[in-house]
């Protein structure tokens, strides 16, 4: 059990705004392959070799897949959000730097959150580009951004972090 103090972290009015550019990227996470759902081959590539290559196929259902798992995946970040004082902290957390530390680390979550998105977003227009027969818009660059911007973010947060312990 945690021994951090347990407070109560108002939601800011930038929070709100991310918040709904998030459930915003959900939404066009669905709406997308809804609305290109007819134009679909029966059979779609879901998994690619590193030379865009298709190596998996499933039926065209299966473009769903990614969206629904980040749904799943959004409602949990935003659920383990709301307790702070549960999460690992790189500094000692006190009663004095307990809000600004669990501000810290909701900023990182909601980075992360957003970058998340964004990437399986990329991912989920890249399976419908390619299904279409114009050839894979290239997965290997865009993971290379995604894991730097990962690691840059929590990187970023760490220094944050100990800089106001």
């Amino acid at each position: 059990m945690s021994k951090n103090p347990k407070i109560d972290i108002e939601r800011t009015q930038s929070d709100q705004i991310w918040y709904l550019i998030h459930w915003a990227l959900v939404l066009c996470m669905f709406l997308i392959p809804a609305f290109c759902y007819k134009s679909l081959p029966d059979s779609i590539a879901t998994h690619f070799k590193g030379r865009r290559e298709a190596d998996g196929f499933g039926s065209k259902w299966t473009i769903f897949l990614i969206p629904f798992i980040n749904l799943i995946l959004h409602i949990f970040l935003n659920l383990i959000r709301r307790y702070p004082h549960t999460f690992n902290y790189t500094v000692n957390i006190t009663p004095e730097n307990a809000e600004k530390q669990y501000r810290i680390a909701l900023k990182m979550m909601s980075v992360l959150q957003t970058i998340m998105l964004v990437f399986f977003l990329y991912i989920t227009i890249m399976m419908i580009h390619n299904a279409d027969g114009e050839g894979s818009m290239g997965i290997g660059l865009a993971t290379i951004f995604f894991l730097v911007a990962i690691f840059s973010t929590i990187v970023v947060m760490f220094i944050s972090s100990n800089k106001h312990k």
